[in-house]
């Protein structure tokens, strides 16, 4: 073996590390805008103002996520505490409206004695949805305050 050879290796394997490298750069310079985006949209003072106020009101904005599976969209929500014979759901071609009472033993042993706690007694959200559904093939599951919504999406 000649010297060539190792040396063609060590080129290919330092253009092999360099290109790896360069992803890594990639990859660190997304997740630095990701977390500037997270830190602009989601300022915690922002956060907290906006629970106060929802608070003050007398309703929690209920925790809803989205995801999709191609031509499905996966909804769940989160209402702990709320009581399962007040819950109401709409769902609609392009948004979710939710509202749910919260069990007042729950909303006590939550918030204590705070005089602004004792208004808190339902969740209340409208959330837009990321595309276009069909109410009627939604298949709703519930249990214990998570409630579990698999809806087609709309053939467009």
């Amino acid at each position: 073996m000649s010297y060539d050879y190792f040396e063609n290796i060590r080129k290919k394997m330092l253009k092999m590390l360099k290109d790896v490298m360069k992803e890594t750069d990639e990859i660190d310079a997304w997740f630095e805008s990701l977390l500037n985006d997270l830190e602009i949209s989601l300022s915690p003072s922002q956060l907290f103002n906006e629970r106060f106020n929802e608070a003050s009101q007398g309703y929690l904005t209920p925790i809803i996520s989205m995801h999709d599976f191609n031509n499905e969209l996966l909804i769940t929500i989160d209402l702990p505490g709320s009581d399962p014979n007040t819950i109401d759901i709409e769902l609609l071609p392009d948004k979710i409206t939710i509202d749910a009472q919260i069990k007042e033993e729950v909303a006590k042993n939550a918030f204590g004695q705070a005089y602004w706690a004792k208004k808190i007694n339902k969740y209340k959200g409208v959330y837009p949805l990321p595309y276009l559904i069909d109410p009627k093939s939604a298949k709703v599951t519930k249990k214990n305050g998570m409630i579990i919504i698999k809806v087609k999406k709309h053939n467009q």
